[in-house]
């Protein structure tokens, strides 16, 4: 009867720095939802989760979460609750995020068949042709034909398609006469064209010019009569349409864009 009471104390002794030594402890994770590990047992619990941990011990609980990159955590008992910020799995796009910003444009001419050059690079293209361009940068382009003026356009990827008109080389006329100081078929000037600079500000801006389809970009530089008149439209996303009215002749044209006004909502 003795032993029995001397074990009973010692029992309740040891249930009692048992309950001492262990903690309560809520683990969590960010996502939740979650499943954990620790110390290599078989046990999976999911986030969130109330366990006991002893104090005295030293646990290594591991993470994982489908999407999430598995996390490792080395946790001491009693040492305050478990909080987990679990990483997203990087995907291919996240990768290369300039894949997500690309756009695909078509490039024409007129006359179609024209060599084109973007500025940075030693490729050489030729019209009709699609192509991606990124929304965040902007291109210099070089266009060239046989026979035409070659022409530069400025274009801010993603503001739509590209449609460029070559202007035709003036012809020049031959003289077989060498060091001949007055040759008889001098050709003389044309006076009644202008080749006029566009530009814009911002630059960038699409142009077109009442009574003629083609889409230009500034800056650029086209051929005008002298003394007609011209009705131009120019636009650009984030900015309000402007049109002008130009004579052909009158000097260079720059002009200035306002920005759209935001919507009070």
């Amino acid at each position: 009867m003795k032993l029995k009471f001397i074990l009973f104390i010692l029992l309740i002794f040891n249930l009692n720095i048992y309950s001492q030594d262990m903690g309560r402890i809520n683990v969590n994770s960010n996502p939740s939802g979650a499943s954990f590990t620790f110390n290599g047992s078989n046990n999976v619990y999911t986030t969130p989760y109330s366990l006991r941990f002893s104090k005295s011990q030293t646990y290594k609980i591991t993470f994982s979460k489908s999407g999430y990159v598995s996390k490792t955590i080395s946790y001491r008992g009693g040492s305050g609750d478990i909080n987990v910020k679990l990483e997203r799995v990087q995907k291919k796009s996240d990768q290369n995020p300039g894949q997500e910003d690309m756009v695909r444009v078509n490039i024409n001419s007129d006359p179609a068949g024209a060599s084109f050059t973007m500025k940075g690079s030693n490729n050489a293209y030729k019209t009709p042709l699609s192509m991606r361009f990124s929304r965040s940068l902007t291109y210099s382009l070089t266009f060239s034909k046989p026979g035409y003026v070659s022409k530069t356009i400025s274009y801010r990827g993603g503001s739509g398609d590209i449609f460029v008109s070559l202007d035709q080389a003036k012809q020049q006329k031959s003289n077989p006469k060498k060091n001949n100081k007055n040759p008889v078929n001098k050709q003389k000037p044309d006076n009644t064209k202008r080749v006029i600079k566009i530009s814009s500000n911002p630059n960038g801006a699409a142009f077109v010019i009442a009574g003629n389809p083609s889409v230009n970009f500034t800056p650029a530089s086209m051929t005008f009569t002298k003394n007609k008149t011209y009705h131009i439209t120019f636009t650009m996303p984030g900015y309000l349409p402007k049109t002008i009215v130009y004579k052909g002749g009158s000097g260079n044209i720059s002009v200035k864009l306002d920005k759209q006004p935001r919507l009070k909502h």
